[in-house]
């Protein structure tokens, strides 16, 4: 047994293997749907993919109240009222609309953080929060009503995550963008700000907002008329993982995957608007292009 191994066995839920002496499991300090936390049972280092916390074993018991790493049971029997006490939540309740629709757009933040422009602001309803600093992602099902509003910290403070989540949203079974694609293809990625920024410079785009793709979300993706998914996930190990895994969960989709050959940006919202519009485009088939081309 890892030196780790019964401290995180006993306190995660959705522990599947990830090579070696590493596994994934569902991330205790967020709404994690579908596991996101890569942890190495042997060093006890671990970090989250979805909320970007980060640590040791030292600092994992810490967080949730365990006390000494080092002391046996009982520490394991806090341990899981306490992580009741964590995933204890009441039914998810969608915000009103008037949440997305009075908000202060803040145009001039956008355009300085990831070069996105006002005409994108306003097709994804986008927000900004002066008093948290924080960008504001208003998520919408496919028949646009509201299920949540993403916050994007700009600035986090402490342990505070970079993304916050309206507690008990539905992540497994929401794909973030689909409202807005007319078309029987589109860019799958990973983050709320990668579909924005692909759909920046002309292509359209859906997120799964997590680093893996559910089969509700391979379902709903269907039912929207789309047959072709470009596949752009994070230049970096959890992308890579999901790439490999999602033949099984895109079963019948045409699938076309990016090469992140020569690229060192860990994602598309990463790069300049030039770049990115052509490191989408140097992947796309001949009628794809076309088509693209008119209508843009």
């Amino acid at each position: 047994m890892s030196r780790y191994e019964h401290l995180f066995r006993s306190a995660l839920d959705g522990i599947t293997p990830f090579g070696g002496d590493r596994v994934l499991a569902k991330c205790p300090f967020h709404n994690d749907d579908d596991p996101s936390l890569s942890v190495d049972l042997a060093s006890g280092l671990w970090y989250c993919f979805g909320c970007g916390e980060k640590g040791n074993a030292k600092t994992f018991a810490k967080r949730l109240r365990l006390g000494d790493i080092a002391t046996p049971p009982p520490t394991l029997g806090r341990l899981q009222s306490r992580l009741a006490a964590l995933r204890r939540r009441s039914d998810y309740t969608p915000p009103p609309e008037t949440s997305i629709s009075t908000l202060y757009p803040g145009v001039e933040v956008w355009q300085n953080f990831r070069s996105i422009g006002a005409e994108s602001v306003r097709r994804w309803e986008l927000g900004y929060d002066p008093l948290a600093d924080a960008l504001l992602i208003p998520v919408r099902a496919v028949d646009r009503a509201p299920i949540g509003i993403i916050r994007r910290y700009l600035a986090p403070v402490g342990t505070q995550p970079r993304y916050h989540y309206p507690p008990g949203f539905p992540r497994r079974t929401t794909v973030y963008g689909l409202h807005l694609v007319r078309s029987d293809w589109a860019v799958l990625v990973e983050g709320s700000l990668d579909a924005v920024a692909v759909d920046e410079v002309g292509y359209p785009a859906i997120a799964t907002l997590g680093s893996r793709i559910s089969p509700e979300q391979a379902l709903a993706i269907r039912k929207a008329g789309i047959t072709t998914l470009v596949t752009a996930f994070d230049n970096d190990e959890a992308g890579y993982a999901a790439t490999v895994e999602m033949p099984t969960t895109l079963r019948g989709f045409r699938r076309i995957h990016v090469s992140w050959d020569g690229i060192t940006e860990k994602d598309v919202a990463e790069m300049p608007p030039s770049d990115r519009r052509l490191f989408i485009a140097q992947h796309l088939p001949k009628a794809i292009r076309e088509e693209s081309r008119t209508k843009n």
